[in-house]
């Protein structure tokens, strides 16, 4: 997944916007990733955050 944000968009009215769409992408690829393994077998990434 990735998350691209254009320069152009960067204005003051678009500030919370902005603000808070990359917390709740962050938090859709942590479920995305909990659906591939669950549902499909996938492994988890060396990187993906494990809860201990």
């Amino acid at each position: 997944m990735c998350y691209r944000l254009h320069l152009s968009d960067i204005t003051a009215e678009s500030e919370e916007r902005i603000l808070t769409e990359p917390a709740g992408f962050a938090n859709k690829a942590d479920e995305m990733d909990n659906m591939m393994v669950e549902k499909f077998g996938c492994e988890f990434s060396a990187y993906t955050k494990h809860e201990d």
